[in-house]
C-alpha cells in the first residue's frame, strides 16, 4: 500500500451535497431568526406605544377633570379671598 488514503468519487459527491445542504440550512435558519427577532422587536415597540398612548389619555383626562374643578371653584368667595391676598 502506498500509505495515502484516497477518497472515492461517491464520498466526495456525498460530502459536497451534504455541505451544500448544511450551508443552505444554516443560511435559512439565520435569516429566519433575524426576521423573527425583528418582528418580535416591532411587536414590543407597538405594545409600549399603545401603553403610552393609554397613559397619555388617562393623564389628560385627570388633568381636565382637575382643571374643571379649579375653574368651578375660582368664583367662590373663599377662593377669591385666598388668592386676593
Amino acid at each position: 500500500m502506498s500509505g495515502k488514503f484516497k477518497l472515492g468519487l461517491r464520498f466526495k459527491v456525498a460530502f459536497a451535497l451534504t455541505s451544500l445542504i448544511l450551508l443552505s440550512l444554516l443560511a435559512t435558519s439565520y435569516t429566519s431568526y433575524q426576521q423573527s427577532k425583528k418582528i418580535a422587536e416591532n411587536k414590543a415597540i407597538e405594545l409600549q406605544q399603545s401603553q403610552l398612548l393609554l397613559m397619555q389619555h388617562e393623564i389628560e383626562a385627570a388633568l381636565n377633570e382637575h382643571q374643571n374643578i379649579l375653574m368651578s371653584l375660582r368664583d367662590t368667595p373663599l377662593f377669591r379671598q385666598l388668592f386676593a391676598q
